[in-house]
């Protein structure tokens, strides 16, 4: 599980959850992240384009979206096998 502690109007909470993501890109990589994490996680290589892609990967980390008009077009998301 990771731990994500976060500040709001309200005070500070956390977020627990069983995926993170592991590596943003502009470009399509090479796959060595992939061939490294496929053994002990599920890794799902996303297209941050997609609406629905860009709210799943925001729920794990809000400030994605900055990253994504900064020209990011690529999200890597691990989960927990």
């Amino acid at each position: 599980m990771w731990f994500a502690f976060v500040k709001s109007p309200l005070g500070t909470n956390v977020r627990v959850s069983k995926a993170f993501i592991a590596d943003i890109s502009s470009s399509e990589e090479d796959g060595l992240l992939k061939s490294k994490l496929c053994g002990v996680y599920d890794v799902e290589v996303l297209d941050a384009s997609i609406p629905d892609n860009l709210y799943m990967t925001s729920i794990l980390d809000p400030d994605i979206a900055d990253y994504v008009r900064l020209g990011v077009k690529l999200i890597t998301v691990a989960r927990v096998s």
